[in-house]
């Protein structure tokens, strides 16, 4: 299911906190099935760091989807900026903790991020830029989401060297933003029939009801080059980093699953967290249409202990009206 790799299979690694709770209706004859009370503990343990790995990924995610959406193509705007950005984020191959289980190769993050982007020029040198959007809930077919996401950017373009035809550099710029975010997620799926491994034992996991909070945190940094390739056209590149602090507080009940044979109810409950370093890379392509922008970005964040790819993929869309 795309929905559950949405909300399970996304974000960055750091440090980890392990609290995910699992709890099962028919715990004694699961003990019998497993060998005993040892061996049903070893595989509590090895299913709760799965789903604390998840989760903290997933909370994680949101926070890089949202810490790109102050991007700007133009290495200074007009007196004022205004538009709409969209940010995905896609994780494959995630490198869930040691011990975590198998069966989860096929995962692939997707994060989504969209908000209302805004800016003014505060000198010739510097702009501030905000983002800012409010979901009230909104139900399509078994999810229901809001979210409310902020951030800023500080820009100071350190030099230009524009030449003739329109041509030449840009500017050199310097950012720096912050922001942060809250999104809950109700999704229910009744037709999941996921087969897991933890501990040498297989789960069978037909349904799931869930809730997920999700908060994030984030501060970054970066320095891009600009220069206008034609007169309608720019292109960039650039690199930074990203402090990432998130969380996913997840409530979740599957009946009727499977463990080692036996029908049980498994219920998720607790908090997992996240914070992590992301250095990256980026390459962008800015349209100028006279006050029309049309703005595209792309960036590698690189972690090698989130995903097997050892990186990231993260994007910018944006339409903007610059005065």
């Amino acid at each position: 299911s795309i929905i559950i790799t949405v909300v399970l299979v996304l974000g960055l690694t750091g440090v980890a906190s392990a609290g995910i709770k699992v709890e099962l209706s028919n715990e004694a004859a699961v003990q019998i099935a497993l060998g005993g009370a040892t061996q049903y503990q070893e595989w509590v343990d090895e299913f709760s760091k799965t789903w604390d790995s998840l989760s903290g990924i997933s909370a994680s995610s949101f926070t890089i989807a949202n810490s790109s959406s102050s991007y700007i193509g133009n290495a200074k705007i007009g007196l004022f900026t205004v538009g709409v950005i969209i940010n995905p984020t896609y994780i494959l191959n995630p490198k869930l903790e040691s011990g975590s289980g198998e069966g989860y190769d096929d995962f692939v993050g997707a994060g989504l991020n969209a908000t209302l982007i805004g800016g003014f020029n505060i000198s010739k040198s510097m702009d501030i830029i905000v983002h800012v959007f409010y979901l009230p809930t909104v139900t399509y077919q078994d999810l229901e989401v809001n979210l409310f996401t902020i951030g800023a950017a500080w820009r100071w373009r350190i030099f230009r060297s524009m030449w003739g035809g329109g041509t030449g550099i840009e500017g050199l710029v310097l950012q720096v933003g912050i922001g942060g975010a809250k999104t809950n997620i109700s999704y229910k799926n009744n037709s999941l029939n996921m087969t897991i491994t933890n501990d040498g034992v297989d789960s069978e996991i037909n349904n799931i009801d869930a809730e997920f909070s999700i908060k994030n945190f984030y501060v970054d940094a970066n320095v891009i080059f600009y220069f206008r390739l034609i007169y309608f056209m720019t292109i960039s590149a650039g690199a930074g980093a990203n402090l990432s602090i998130s969380s996913n507080e997840i409530d979740a009940t599957s009946t009727n699953a499977t463990v080692s044979g036996v029908t049980t109810d498994i219920s998720l409950t607790g908090d997992a967290s996240k914070t992590a370093f992301l250095p990256y890379v980026q390459a962008g392509l800015t349209f100028n249409i006279a006050v029309v922008k049309l703005d595209f970005m792309g960036k590698l964040l690189f972690n090698s202990s989130l995903t097997e790819k050892g990186y990231i993929l993260n994007a910018a869309f944006a339409f903007r009206v610059d005065i």
